[in-house]
C-alpha cells in the first residue's frame, strides 16, 4: 500500500494549504484570530484528516476521516466566499483557489467511492454528493 504522502489527493491538499496561507497574509491584522485563523485551521484539516484516515486500521475508519476532510473543503469554500463578501480578497484572488479546493474535494470523493466499492457498500445506501461544482475533473 502506498503512503498517504504519495497520493495525489494529499499532495493537492498540501498545495491548497500553502495557497490559502499565502492568501490570508493579505487579510487585515484585525482578522488574525478570526477569519484568518478559521480558514487556516479548515484548510490544514483537509490534509490532516487524509493522513489520519490512512493511518487508521480499517477502511471504514479511513472513509470516516475522508468525509471529515471533504467537510473541511466545504468550510474552506465558504470562508473564502465570506472573505470576498468582507472585501478581504477579490474575486480574482478567489477563483484559482476555489478551483484547487474543488479539485481536492473531487479527488476525495473519488477516493471515497473507491473505498466504498472495496467495502461492497450498496449504492442505494451511499450519501449523495453535491460536490463543489467548479471543478470539472480537468487539470
Amino acid at each position: 500500500m502506498q503512503s498517504y504522502k504519495d497520493m495525489l489527493v494529499w499532495q493537492e491538499a498540501r498545495a491548497l494549504k500553502q495557497d490559502v496561507y499565502n492568501l490570508t497574509y493579505q487579510f487585515p491584522k484585525s482578522e488574525l484570530y478570526a477569519m484568518s485563523s478559521q480558514l487556516r485551521r479548515a484548510v490544514t484539516s483537509i490534509g490532516l484528516n487524509i493522513a489520519e484516515g490512512a493511518g487508521r486500521g480499517t477502511v471504514k475508519d479511513y472513509i470516516h476521516f475522508l468525509y471529515n476532510a471533504r467537510g473541511s473543503c466545504y468550510e474552506v469554500e465558504t470562508a473564502l466566499l465570506y472573505a470576498v463578501d468582507l472585501q478581504f480578497i477579490t474575486e480574482k484572488d478567489l477563483t484559482p483557489i476555489l478551483r484547487k479546493n474543488a479539485k481536492v474535494a473531487w479527488l476525495i470523493n473519488k477516493l471515497i467511492d473507491g473505498l466504498e466499492k472495496k467495502m461492497n457498500i450498496d449504492d442505494k445506501k451511499k450519501i449523495i454528493r453535491d460536490g463543489i461544482e467548479m471543478y470539472d475533473g480537468e487539470g
